[in-house]
């Protein structure tokens, strides 16, 4: 007895009923293809969006501009400096605003992922500044959060470690 599989007939696309399924098969994978491109090119959108908040940020940071960083940050930013210490929004601001503004700030690395309305930034970063008339150079690792919030992508949290 021969033993035979009839797992796919490939005679049935010669048939008139196999012609308009292939043909709607190939229309499905087409519009699949086309909103998968679209999703990555609106991905593309929204990670340049929020790279340019992210250096909007860091420039904020390091010019001390108050109002820039208010506009955003949440409110209920959650920032962790390179040495543990957790601040809140407020005391984020009376911490800048005391400071001295640094030198200057690069972000040679910044690499953006997005997840819906999240999107997360990591990155590296060098900053010179002068702390008690000594000037100094420091590189960290960081990691921040944006999220859509009411229309506007604000900065949730922020975290950074320091670099060798």
């Amino acid at each position: 007895m021969k033993a035979t599989s009839k797992a796919f007939d490939i005679s049935l696309f010669g048939t008139r009923t196999g012609k308009t399924a292939l043909l709607v098969m190939a229309i499905l994978w087409l519009l699949a293809a086309l909103a998968g491109a679209q999703q990555l090119a609106a991905d593309d959108d929204v990670s340049a969006k929020i790279r340019a908040l992210e250096r909007a940020r860091l420039d904020a940071q390091a010019g001390g501009d108050l109002a820039a960083l208010d506009l955003l940050l949440d409110n209920a930013v959650m920032w962790v400096e390179p040495d543990g210490t957790l601040f809140t929004k407020a005391q984020l601001l009376a911490k800048f605003h005391a400071s001295k503004p640094l030198t200057t700030i690069a972000t040679p690395s910044l690499t953006v992922r997005t997840y819906g309305t999240v999107a997360i930034v990591a990155g590296v970063y060098q900053q010179r500044g002068i702390v008690a008339g000594h000037a100094y150079l420091q590189r960290c690792r960081f990691i921040s959060t944006w999220s859509l919030k009411k229309g506007k992508w604000l900065c949730i949290a922020v975290t950074a470690m320091p670099l060798p």
